[in-house]
């Protein structure tokens, strides 16, 4: 039997439909998927700045004003923020496709985009030379 390509297409798309539906079928860019790549990336390479995810709880008037502050990171997912041992940080958010790194305090923040988990430990890591 023979299937044109419209009609492989449309089994692709209802297989993924059903294996999604039955939660079979995880997202790549979930939040909790970004979240666990980047603390995969920082573990493997023993990272300065480490990301803390339960930073969201003790910092949300913090996140609310840096989200306020920096009108192009409102909206995107806090994952969580990383700070050395003289004080630099970084706060690391998910905008559904790719890490978005703020460094900065008060009303200064500089922004980042990283497409994935190792190109957002760098900048998390040069974070803490600045």
């Amino acid at each position: 039997m023979k299937i044109t390509k419209r009609q492989l297409k449309r089994i692709i798309r209802e297989e993924y439909s059903r294996l999604k539906r039955r939660g079979l079928l995880k997202e790549a860019n979930s939040t909790e998927n970004a979240a666990s790549d980047l603390l995969g990336v920082q573990s493997q390479y023993g990272a300065e700045m480490e990301l803390d995810t339960d930073s969201a709880i003790r910092n949300r008037d913090f996140i609310m004003k840096a989200q306020e502050l920096t009108p192009e990171i409102a909206g995107f997912e806090y994952l969580g923020s990383c700070e050395d041992d003289e004080g630099a940080s970084a706060w690391v958010f998910w905008d559904g496709r790719n890490y978005q790194i703020a460094s900065g305090s008060g009303a200064s923040w500089d922004l980042y985009t990283c497409k994935d988990a190792v190109e957002a430990y760098l900048c998390i890591e040069m974070c803490s030379y600045y």
